[in-house]
């Protein structure tokens, strides 16, 4: 039986768990920094896949990082989130800290580390760096979350469908990352001249990129957590199952996009090792500029450290 941990039961690792129930063939370890909350979630998990009719998955609490160790995926969540008026950097110390505990603890597992907390660009690589893993297995959900974004916002700039609308974005899981125009894929088709004015005019690219503050700002108490609940499970499958999806993740650069020694968003193939192949896309003009920025705001970062 494939099994997932997950560290930090808030409303990201919660709604994880609550989703992954429909997978029955999955076991479930929580673990969070408050036992009775990682114990009181499970039980009432357990209890919620009886009334819904699903056949239950295994699914428990742990109250040592080290019970995670057998698990095939990690899913690291914990870690402060952001409240209006903050940025992503600004939970940059804080949460090294707890990224870094964390990841002392898991030095004798093999799992795939999939790294939630932010800025997760930061948090991903701190993760690799104090397991000193392979580039295949530390990996930072932001891209598949940021592309959904890109393709929200083209739906509605054009009236459509979002399941016509295929993109990608890449970069930095920050007001920097770049919605790549040049990969957009309207029913299989690049957008037409009248589309991408009307795109241009909508502003999806700066939509995008500020699409998280929009809703911390709503929410006022937390971030974000449905849609990137979607987006972990979505690469847990590809994983679990070796379906081999093409997902923009940001993972560990050693010269490719020109980048090096690094985490950033870019697609690559996710099975069963982990992030397989990083996959290098032909950027415009424009995008190498906008990639040129989004890097160089990660490196700035990693420096102030």
């Amino acid at each position: 039986m494939f099994s997932i941990g997950i560290i930090g039961v808030g409303n990201i690792g919660g709604t994880l768990a609550h989703t992954l129930l429909d997978e029955d063939t999955f076991n479930i370890r929580l673990y969070d920094i408050c036992p009775q909350i990682a114990e009181g979630k499970a039980k009432d998990l357990y209890q919620s896949a009886i009334v819904s009719g699903k056949n239950c998955p295994k699914i428990t609490s742990v109250i040592s990082l080290k019970d995670l160790s057998p698990c095939d995926v990690i899913v690291i969540t914990a870690g402060q989130s952001r409240r209006p008026g903050m940025d992503r950097r600004d939970l940059l110390a804080e949460n090294k800290a707890i990224i870094t505990s964390i990841a002392k603890e898991l030095t004798d597992s093999q799992a795939i580390i999939i790294v939630v907390t932010n800025p997760v660009d930061l948090m991903s690589f701190y993760c690799h760096q104090t397991l000193d893993s392979t580039q295949q297995r530390v990996i930072g959900m932001s891209g598949v979350l940021d592309s959904a974004r890109f393709c929200a916002h083209t739906a509605q700039a054009l009236s459509l469908s979002p399941g016509n609308i295929q993109g990608y974005v890449i970069g930095a899981h920050n007001t920097h990352m770049v919605p790549l125009t040049s990969s957009l894929r309207i029913g299989g088709m690049p957008p037409s001249p009248a589309q991408l004015e009307c795109l241009h005019s909508y502003d999806v690219v700066k939509c995008t990129q500020n699409g998280g503050t929009e809703i911390v700002n709503l929410l006022k108490t937390s971030s974000a957590f449905y849609g990137p609940t979607e987006a972990i499970k979505k690469m847990i499958l590809s994983i679990a199952c070796d379906q081999k999806l093409v997902l923009p993740c940001s993972v560990k650069l050693n010269g490719e996009y020109g980048a090096q020694n690094l985490f950033c968003g870019v697609p690559v193939i996710l099975g069963s090792h982990g992030a397989e192949q990083i996959l290098e896309y032909p950027l415009s003009d424009e995008e190498r500029i906008q990639w040129h920025h989004s890097i160089e705001s990660i490196k700035k970062d990693l420096s102030s450290l």
